[in-house]
């Protein structure tokens, strides 16, 4: 990104017709912001009716929580809690739809998280909970091949590649995943998303918090527990 941004610079500096408009992150845009020309801080109160409606028809793609004694309660914490993050409310819609019945969802709402990390890793410890250790064992040599891989793989590739890193002593054709699109949609918690045939983290958000050094977590006991056994080994 910082690359980017000072190339970018450079061109401004030598092309004065050019004109460039960044969108992200504040604080990944911090060496700009001081010299743009115009900012536009988009605020909670600016999306929130289209953060509403987000949430409204994600609840209404889920069976159980379109359930009429769910809509409501569903729909009001998501939007309370929400923050102006349409990742997050995505995040939080997928883990409450995955839960295996009424009761589930409503303890699952009273713990909803604040924030994209904490959603990050409600999402990952509910997999380190629920998982066995192969499909354990799949999502992270998943997650970790998609960090260090310098483009997005495909499909293919991320099949050989987690064959390869399976640490199997089956054959190779014993250790390919058949249904590795599948698998990757079913187990990987709304994580990871499929577009052409390829796999994408569903933000980089995700990137930055799996590949933080161990020493400056600061989460709980059991967070952490959780999160490291899906964390790549980027130290």
């Amino acid at each position: 990104c910082q690359s980017l941004i000072a190339r970018l610079l450079r061109i401004l500096t030598v092309e004065a017709k050019v004109k460039v408009i960044i969108l992200g992150r504040s604080h990944a845009l911090k060496s700009l912001l001081g010299r743009a020309k115009y900012q536009i801080e988009m605020s909670v109160s600016l999306i929130k009716q289209d953060i509403d409606a987000y949430i409204t028809s994600g609840i209404g793609h889920h069976d159980l929580l379109n359930l009429p004694q769910l809509q409501k309660p569903v729909s009001e914490k998501l939007q309370e809690r929400a923050g102006g993050m349409f990742l997050w409310a995505k995040l939080m819609i997928d883990h409450l739809g995955r839960s295996a019945n009424q009761a589930q969802v409503l303890k699952r709402l009273q713990d909803v998280p604040h924030g994209l990390d904490k959603a990050y890793l409600t999402v990952l410890s509910r997999l380190a909970d629920q998982l066995d250790p192969y499909d354990l064992a799949f999502v992270k040599n998943i997650l970790a091949l998609m960090i260090v891989s310098m483009r997005s793989l495909n499909i293919e590739e991320s099949q050989y590649a987690q064959a390869l890193i399976s640490g199997s002593p089956d054959t190779f054709e014993e250790r390919l995943e058949r249904q590795q699109k599948q698998k990757i949609l079913d187990l990987c918690g709304g994580l990871v998303i499929v577009m052409d045939e390829h796999l994408h983290l569903v933000h980089f958000s995700l990137k930055e918090l799996l590949t933080r050094p161990m020493n400056v977590w600061t989460r709980s006991n059991r967070s952490e527990e959780h999160t490291s056994e899906l964390q790549s080994h980027h130290d």
